[in-house]
């Protein structure tokens, strides 16, 4: 078994493993059913939701336990655990290799400031200088900061919906160096727009592009659906896997270039791949899977729902004389019924869910 495996049990027959701080479950090494896990109550331990093997130390040596067990909407509890036959492979990076920032910003006493939010709350807690992020991110928002500062320019408030500046969103590709800087508005306009300009591109000459992105909601997502170009280009252009990519502001783009040409190796491997295969690359952002491994394969299928990543992505193709590749823009159900009356049929599907997983 290679991978994670998820085992879905119901929470009403763990009801002391879920309400009290004083429960352990405890599986014994081996391969397990529902019905063969039973809670076992055990000394207080200061978290509930643990997970403890038991058995031949060898035959547990195989498995890696991760600590977390979470109880979804529909009161289900999920062990994540998987197998350590593949040995797990460091990031090749570990500091600064964050290509992507969104920087919330706040008024403080001593000026604005850029940071990051306070968990579970609309606090701000400044910080410029995040180690897994470039040392020019915290550049570009010191310049940001000052500029606010010296003309006056307000600052969104989460709270009251008021302010101009909500967020500092900067890119960078990892192998062109070329820097995307975006300011989400809580409007259109930003003033002294000509003089913002002219002066972080004197001291920035990497900037390749600086948009405005239009916000007004009161909501906790970051982006607007609008943005607009007021230098350079509407995007940046990196390399990834041999393949070059233009990257917008929506468009998804691992954070990690060199752990995910690591990752999108070992897929293809994994995948073992024949130049016969029709593959399907959901939630395919900009592209980069799919594309990465078309030359391995007969076609390459791209499914995305946000719009501006599916035109990212077949510019991609374009761009790159990939011609065995094409881009539908919806979602993975709306996709499997437009190839379905096309009668194709992929054979291999490759997914890179958001967060909150893949739709039904």
């Amino acid at each position: 078994l290679d991978g994670v495996m998820a085992v879905d049990l119901d929470a009403q027959r763990f009801q002391p493993l879920l309400k009290g701080n004083s429960d352990r479950l405890t599986l014994e090494a081996g391969h397990h059913n529902a019905a063969d896990i039973q809670p076992k109550a055990a000394e207080d331990v200061d978290q509930a939701q643990n997970v403890d093997i038991i058995g031949d130390a060898e035959v547990a040596a195989d498995f890696i336990f991760f600590n977390i067990c979470c109880v979804d909407d529909h009161h289900h509890l999920h062990l994540f655990f998987e197998l350590e036959e593949h040995p797990l492979l460091p990031s090749p990076a570990v500091d600064g290799y964050r290509n992507k920032a969104q920087y919330p910003l706040t008024q403080t006493e001593t000026g604005v400031r850029g940071g990051f939010f306070a968990s579970r709350s609309h606090r701000v807690i400044p910080y410029e200088d995040c180690a897994l992020q470039p040392p020019v991110f915290g550049e570009i928002l010191r310049f940001v900061e000052q500029f606010l500062d010296q003309y006056h320019i307000p600052v969104y408030d989460e709270e009251t919906g008021t302010g101009l500046v909500r967020h500092v969103y900067l890119r960078q590709g990892a192998v062109s160096g070329e820097l995307m800087l975006c300011l989400v508005l809580n409007g259109s306009e930003l003033p002294h727009c000509s003089q913002f300009v002219n002066r972080i591109t004197e001291q920035l000459p990497e900037l390749a592009s600086i948009m405005l992105n239009i916000n007004r909601e009161r909501t906790n997502v970051i982006l607007g659906k609008k943005s607009r170009l007021i230098y350079g280009k509407d995007h940046i252009t990196d390399t990834l896997c041999g393949v070059r990519f233009d990257i917008s502001p929506m468009a998804f783009y691992q954070i990690n270039h060199d752990g995910a040409e690591q990752l999108y190796r070992i897929a293809g491997e994994f995948a073992q791949l024949t130049p016969d295969d029709v593959l399907l690359d959901l939630y395919c952002g900009a592209g980069t899977i799919g594309l990465s491994l078309a030359h391995q394969v007969k076609e390459v299928i791209g499914v995305e729902i946000v719009r501006e990543a599916v035109e990212n992505a077949t510019q991609n193709a374009r761009k790159n004389g990939i011609e065995n590749a094409r881009f539908l823009c919806g979602d993975a159900a709306q996709a499997a019924q437009t190839l379905a009356k096309e009668g194709i049929r992929p054979n291999v599907v490759i997914i890179d869910p958001p967060r909150k997983g893949c739709s039904p």
